[in-house]
């Protein structure tokens, strides 16, 4: 998405069913051979459905990565509910 000024932001949705409170996911893949140039921030939108309640978080994308997991590719694990400073990139040193 391109805002006033020429900024450059990105938006994932994503969205879970379920009488649970988690909000854990799996998320793209590590390689990010769609990334475009240019990206201020990338944000997350996460939907939570349970029957006719639907609850809506957003975070900033790199501060919910928890992990690396390998299904048919590396991929990001997401938690809406990590804390501060915990992600995977803090904990690994990478930016």
């Amino acid at each position: 998405m391109e805002c006033a000024g020429g900024g450059k932001y990105g938006i994932e949705v994503k969205s879970s069913v379920g009488i649970g409170d988690s909000r854990r996911i799996a998320g793209n893949s590590i390689l990010g051979s769609t990334s475009v140039q240019g990206v201020l921030k990338n944000v997350i939108v996460f939907g939570k459905m349970r029957g006719a309640d639907i609850e809506f978080r957003s975070r900033e994308y790199k501060e919910c990565i928890t992990e690396v997991r390998v299904t048919h590719s590396p991929r990001y694990m997401i938690d809406l509910d990590t804390p501060a400073k915990e992600h995977f990139f803090d904990k690994s040193g990478l930016s």
